[in-house]
Formats: C-alpha cells, sequence, structure tokens
C-alpha cells in the first residue's frame, strides 16, 4: 500500500459519532487516534410537488433516504430550505426521520413572505452527533425556482360529440 490512499469501510454495532482506530503494519503501531464515524447514508431521493413556487407558498417534499445496501435509512435527518442568497431559512429548519411503517419522510415547509427570488434548494443532510464539520459527501440538494408570477385567468371548457362511432368521437377544449 505504499504511496497510495487506501478507503477502509466497516459497519459499526452502534451510533457512536466516534471510532477509535488502531493500525499496526509489520507489529509497529502506525496510527492509533479516534476518528469520525460517517452515516450508512447512501443517497437521499427528494421530490417536491412543483419546480416553480411563489412567496408564502408551501413546498411539499417527500424525502427516501437509502443505505448502501439498499435499505431505508432511519437516522435522523435534518432539513431546511436554503434561499435565494444561500443562506439556511431557520423558520423551515426540521429534524426528522422515517419511522418504523413508512418508507419516506413527508415534510410541508413554507416559503416566508419576505424572500429573494431565485434558485432555492430543499437541504438534506444527516444529523451528526459529536461533530461540528458537515461531511460534504453526505449533504442532499434538490433545486427550486421561487418567482413573482401569475397565472391566466382561463376557463377550460371540454364538450364531447358522441358517435356511435368511436373513431367519430371528437373532443373540443375551449379557453376562455
Amino acid at each position: 500500500m505504499t504511496g497510495d490512499v487506501q478507503t477502509i469501510s466497516f459497519h459499526t454495532s452502534s451510533r457512536q459519532p466516534m471510532a477509535h482506530i488502531k493500525i499496526k503494519v509489520d507489529g509497529k503501531v502506525e496510527l492509533d487516534q479516534d476518528v469520525p464515524v460517517r452515516p450508512d447514508l447512501f443517497n437521499v431521493h427528494i421530490h417536491m410537488d412543483k419546480t416553480i413556487y411563489r412567496k408564502s407558498e408551501i413546498v411539499n417534499v417527500r424525502i427516501l433516504p437509502l443505505t448502501h445496501a439498499g435499505t431505508i435509512y432511519r437516522g435522523d435527518l435534518n432539513i431546511c430550505l436554503v434561499n435565494g442568497k444561500g443562506f439556511v431559512e431557520s423558520s423551515t429548519m426540521r429534524t426528522s426521520k422515517v419511522d418504523e411503517t413508512s418508507s419516506m419522510i413527508i415534510e410541508r415547509l413554507e416559503i416566508p413572505s419576505h424572500t429573494f427570488f431565485g434558485d432555492w434548494m430543499v437541504k438534506v443532510q444527516p444529523l451528526e452527533l459529536g461533530t461540528k464539520r458537515m461531511d460534504d459527501i453526505l449533504i442532499f440538494e434538490k433545486i427550486f425556482q421561487v418567482q413573482d408570477y401569475d397565472l391566466p385567468n382561463y376557463r377550460l371548457y371540454g364538450f364531447i360529440t358522441d358517435n356511435s362511432q368511436l373513431d367519430d368521437t371528437k373532443v373540443t377544449i375551449e379557453a376562455k
């Protein structure tokens, strides 16, 4: 292993924030220290009901956290909205986890009424006990837009002309 960095991973039986590692090479102690333990979180799928929102709207979020083995990650997750200027909206911060009867987390996060437009994101990361530094590989984000927009005031009317021949049935949609 001379000159090459080797990544070593193994499962621990408890959710301790630190592990004591001792490595001996040829009977000589090469490493003897405490190292942070990374949660077994491989990927977090984040789904929202829309891609463009307005001020004061509710962002409905479904979160599916998965382990390296493809099973549901059941540890605590920090969930929040990050505004268009890159700041965490503290009113949206939540700590949640998938309960035993479910396979995903469902959250409703409100965009503040006095806010910035632009690219926002839902940010999800594991709650790492005892560490102040967040491992970048464990931060998951989904970007959406916050804009000021108005929907046109149209009404859609649908008309179906019934005919005994299925091929001759006509559907007319009018927008007024």
